[in-house]
């Protein structure tokens, strides 16, 4: 049994009748924050790896301070995206499965989780300085901004999401003292909106020609266009990673990892038209091929700096 039909077993199975006591559940709570939605927090990372400062005792812990603050943040967005959208995520067929939408976590648990974790996130990010709090606060924001709003507008939903992962590598720079190339931060927003609009063409492809009425916005991304914005988003993070590879780091450096980036783009990019994408984060950290590359380009950023 798939994990989405042990779920839909697990809630048909449950009463909903209110004489039924709610109990909390940490499980629930876990499963409504996505850890395995943190993984894009590792580009919190990203500056200290390619200065090198990761290899400094304070650059280390700095780095994962910061890291720690963005997963707090990114976690008490989610509880918020969840709580704002409870009742469109009851009528999607896979989002109806999320506990404050299932009703396996309560509005009022989730409200106070979303308190705590802001002030986790904030009170990691006081330690690093009044300018990595203010990225903080513009990254929740716009998150914020994003759940009410721009979500709902064609294209800029994509950029906005992009603009978050932007916002996470500045933030990493900025907590270890190094500045972040135009370049770099070029090529993860290209890339980061590759994965977005590889999102949206899954959930258009799952929903099908019900998708506009689930959310309205996805009648904009009809297969075509998302094919070619993909294409063009994946020549643009390629070409700005390719000029910031050989300005930081060797020659030959510079050549293999812009082509491992390369390979690991157009993967992911044929296992979205392949129709093998439901979750974009699952597929990059559970895709082997992808794992091992991304493993071996930041291992060789590492070794670049070392030697």
């Amino acid at each position: 049994m798939s994990r989405l039909s042990a779920r839909r077993t697990e809630l048909d199975v449950a009463p909903e009748s209110p004489s039924i006591q709610y109990r909390f559940s940490a499980r629930e709570l876990l499963l409504a924050v996505r850890p395995h939605q943190w993984i894009k927090n590792a580009l919190v990372l990203l500056a200290s790896i390619a200065s090198g400062a990761i290899l400094h005792p304070a650059g280390l812990v700095a780095a994962v301070i910061a890291t720690v603050a963005f997963c707090a943040a990114s976690a008490a967005t989610y509880l918020m995206n969840d709580l704002a959208d409870v009742d469109a995520d009851k009528l999607h067929p896979t989002k109806q499965l999320r506990p404050i939408a299932a009703g396996t976590l309560s509005v009022a648990d989730a409200q106070t989780t979303t308190v705590i974790l802001g002030g986790l996130a904030f009170g990691l990010a006081a330690g690093l300085g009044a300018v990595f709090v203010a990225v903080l606060l513009g990254y929740l924001a716009m998150t914020t901004a994003y759940s009410k709003i721009l979500k709902h507008i064609p294209f800029v939903d994509v950029v906005t999401v992009a603009a978050g992962f932007v916002l996470r590598v500045v933030a990493g720079g900025i907590a270890v003292s190094v500045g972040v190339s135009v370049w770099l931060l070029a090529a993860v927003a290209a890339a980061a909106m590759l994965i977005s609009l590889g999102k949206r063409h899954a959930e258009v492809g799952r929903l099908g020609v019900d998708a506009g009425g689930h959310r309205a916005v996805l009648d904009w991304y009809i297969p075509v266009r998302t094919r070619t914005l993909m294409i063009a988003t994946h020549a643009i993070a390629v070409a700005a990673v390719g000029i910031w590879f050989a300005i930081s780091f060797a020659l030959a450096l510079a050549f293999a990892g812009t082509a491992i980036v390369a390979l690991i783009l157009e993967r992911f990019r044929r296992l979205v038209l392949a129709g093998e994408v439901d979750d974009p984060v699952r597929v990059v950290s559970h895709d082997r091929p992808i794992a091992a590359a991304s493993l071996v380009l930041g291992a060789g950023m590492l070794a670049g700096v070392l030697l």
